[in-house]
Parts: structure tokens; sequence; C-alpha cells
């Protein structure tokens, strides 16, 4: 089932104009239209679905296999030295889209594009709270 008013399911149903690079009857990869290098592509569930976690897991694993497939070629087309394969499932973790979607970027040593993670210094007691909970 597709919603009217999602950007990414505007996309699969081809209201809006995107370059596309991979499709089947359940996904669909295409060249981002904000791209934070060359080749950035989205590879989408043609169902939607707002959270990674919200479907199934065998379509989560067809997903997954086939973003490092997909990043793996676009390595080799745009000449990177690796990858990145970026999920942000809910708000919270820059997911902006509320269509589950895998950002699939080339990367190259001289790119310019940073994460900008911090790196929290955890003592040994949280990490165990947190281990043992889990």
């Amino acid at each position: 089932m597709l919603m009217k008013n999602c950007p990414l399911c505007r996309v699969i149903e081809d209201e809006v104009q995107v370059h596309r690079l991979f499709e089947t009857d359940e996904m669909l990869a295409f060249l981002s239209l904000n791209p934070v290098n060359p080749g950035h592509c989205l590879l989408v569930p043609k169902v939607h679905f707002n959270s990674f976690t919200s479907m199934d897991t065998g379509l989560q694993g067809r997903l997954f296999n086939k973003a490092v497939e997909i990043s793996q070629h676009l390595q080799r087309i745009c000449k990177g030295d690796a990858f990145n394969i970026h999920i942000g499932n809910g708000d919270a973790a820059g997911q902006g889209l509320l269509h589950s979607h895998i950002h699939l970027i080339p990367r190259a040593h001289d790119d310019g594009f940073f994460w900008n993670w911090r790196m929290l210094d955890l003592t040994e007691a949280e990490n165990d709270g947190i281990a043992k909970k889990f």
C-alpha cells in the first residue's frame, strides 16, 4: 500500500522524476535528489513502511543484501574507496522521510563528507549496566 502524501511513494508511482538504478516488484533504488556524494542513492521498499523495523525480517534481509550489492557496484562506477550504508530508523535517528529507506553512499578518502559523530567516554559501570539489561 502506498501513501498519497509520501514523497517516496510518489517516486515509486513515477510522479517524481528520478534516475532509477534498480527495480523489482518489491524494491526500488534511485539516485538521491540531495546527494552528499556522486552515486548517493536510496533503496526503498515499494510498500510503505514507516520504519525499517515495521517490515518483516525477510524483506529487511532482501533489502540489506541488495543494498550491499548496489553499494559495491556504485563504488566501482564512482571510483570510490569505500561506501556507507545508512538506515535512520525514527525521527531521533535522522529519518526525515516516514517511508523506510536505505542510503547507499560511495565514499572516497578525500570526499569532504564527515558524519561528525561524537565519542562518549562511558564508565565501566555504565557499559556493564547496559550489557546486563540486554
